[in-house]
């Protein structure tokens, strides 16, 4: 049942006059501004502020949390689409109380006698939720948001807390990974809750940072059942190379529960246990080590999707499909 706050409403009603972009950015500059409030303003890679220093339990434990979300929800609905309904969310994780927004899309044939896949998109840098729906050349999210829902998936596109001063340290875990973690659990609690999805059906597509996030949940959570990820194939990271820090110590196939330093993206992609494909635009700078890492993944059930582009969501729906497609859709 969809539940509307009437606080919410006011806040719609009081702010009539500022343009629904600005009340949207105001919105996410506030809950980031809450996120730092939650932790210190400097930590090195040593101190990082995993879940383990955290919560005191195991970065291992995360699937054994149970339920994520706190029970005070509220959505509002934005606009009726022509194939979907299209909300935002509002919601707090029990990860310190983490406040998580969020663009949800349900399309019209959803029902609870004909559940849909879930897909959560998970955005990177320079963006956000609202833009993977607002047109297809708005900025490198292709309009993806609205192609999903257009092909009956259940879409949920939660705001990405990143900044780079957090994680030019680290390797493949960092404090505010853990915390995106945190958010995206939420909102897989949240959309099994509240919408007809089908829980066997429930895919993970992310980009950039986003794919960086994609990649940790589904290492953790067995509720995934496929992972879509572009712009970071990378191992060692691009980012430590594109920054010129000497990779040489990094070990591409560690992992460890207790030095988030010390584990690699190759790691953690060989605990991903669900099908994997990876978007790959073949002018993608920070791609440049994908082969390799396909290579030293070769046991895994894997598939590449190349296409025509940069650091970008695919324009065409192939990766579309290609989801319909391993999921039996």
């Amino acid at each position: 049942m969809l539940l509307v706050t009437v606080a919410l409403l006011v806040l719609l009603l009081t702010s009539a006059d500022t343009p629904p972009a600005e009340q949207t950015r105001g919105r996410y500059t506030q809950a980031l501004d809450q996120l730092y409030l939650n932790m210190p303003s400097i930590i090195g890679c040593n101190t990082s502020l995993t879940i383990e220093s955290m919560l005191n339990s195991s970065p291992r434990s995360v699937k054994q949390w149970g339920r994520n979300l706190e029970q005070e929800f509220s959505f509002i609905i934005d606009e009726p689409k022509n194939k979907y309904t299209l909300l935002t969310a509002d919601y707090t994780s029990r990860f310190i109380r983490l406040a998580v927004l969020s663009k949800i899309a349900v399309p019209h044939s959803a029902t609870r006698e004909s559940k849909k896949p879930l897909v959560v998109f998970i955005h990177g840098l320079a963006t956000n939720p609202d833009r993977a729906f607002e047109g297809p050349r708005l900025d490198y999210l292709n309009n993806i948001g609205h192609r999903l829902a257009s092909n009956d998936f259940i879409v949920v596109v939660p705001f990405i807390y990143n900044d780079l001063r957090w994680n030019s340290l680290a390797n493949s875990l960092y404090p505010v990974l853990e915390l995106n973690v945190a958010a995206i659990q939420a909102s897989i609690d949240l959309m099994l809750h509240e919408f007809p999805v089908d829980e066997d059906k429930i895919v993970l597509y992310g980009i950039s940072e986003g794919a960086d996030i994609a990649r940790r949940v589904a290492s953790l959570d067995e509720r995934i059942d496929l992972v879509v990820l572009n712009g970071r194939h990378n191992d060692p990271t691009g980012f430590l190379l594109d920054q010129g820090i000497d990779t040489a110590n990094i070990d591409p196939t560690a992992f460890s529960d207790k030095d988030p330093c010390s584990s690699s993206i190759l790691a953690e992609y060989k605990e991903i246990k669900v099908p994997i494909i990876l978007e790959y635009g073949g002018d993608d700078q920070q791609d440049f080590n994908l082969e390799k890492t396909v290579e030293l993944l070769g046991e895994k059930d894997l598939e590449v999707v190349r296409y025509k582009g940069g650091h970008a969501i695919n324009p065409d729906n192939e990766t579309i499909n290609l989801i319909k497609k391993r999921l039996g859709q």
